[in-house]
C-alpha cells in the first residue's frame, strides 16, 4: 500500500451510509478511533491500547487515517466519491486504496476507475462474479 510515502497513508472507505447502512458508519467511526490509538499516545493512555496493532510500518508513515465517504447508493456518486479521494480534491492527502462500496452496482464503476488510478480496492460484499475477472479488474479485491 505504500505506493506513496509520506507522513500519511490515507485509506478511503465508502458506502452507502446515508442511504442504508448507517451501521456500516459506526463501525468505520469504531476502526477509526481504535486505528488512531496507534499514532495519538494520549487516545491509547486515556481508553486503553489499540484492539489492532499496527507493526512494522514503513519508517516513513508516522500515521494512517480513514476517508469516509458516501455513495447514497448510486454508482455515479460512488464514483465522484472514490474520485475525490484518489485525487485529493476534496483537499485532503489523496488515498492509497479504497474500501467499498458494498453492492456491485457501485463498486464495478469505482473498480474500473480505480484500476486505471493503480489503486487496490478491497469490496466487502458485491457478490458479482464479474468483479472475479482480473482482467477487466486487476486492483480489485473482494
Amino acid at each position: 500500500l505504500c505506493g506513496v510515502c509520506g507522513a500519511e497513508l490515507a485509506i478511503g472507505i465508502f458506502c452507502e451510509f446515508t442511504a442504508w447502512y448507517q451501521e456500516h458508519m459506526a463501525v468505520v467511526v469504531a476502526f477509526d478511533f481504535d486505528l488512531r490509538k496507534n499514532f495519538e499516545p494520549q487516545i491509547a493512555q486515556r481508553f486503553g491500547p489499540p484492539i489492532i496493532q499496527i507493526a512494522d510500518l514503513h519508517p516513513e508513515v508516522a500515521n494512517v487515517t480513514l476517508r469516509m465517504g458516501t455513495s447514497h447508493g448510486r454508482p455515479a456518486i460512488g464514483v465522484g466519491t472514490a474520485l475525490d479521494f484518489m485525487l485529493g480534491m476534496d483537499g485532503e492527502t489523496p488515498v492509497v486504496a479504497l474500501v467499498g462500496g458494498s453492492a456491485s452496482s457501485i463498486t464495478m464503476p469505482v473498480a474500473s476507475v480505480a484500476g486505471v488510478r493503480k489503486v487496490p480496492q478491497i469490496s466487502f460484499s458485491a457478490t458479482s462474479p464479474k468483479l472475479s475477472d482480473k482482467e477487466t479488474y486487476p486492483h480489485k479485491c473482494t
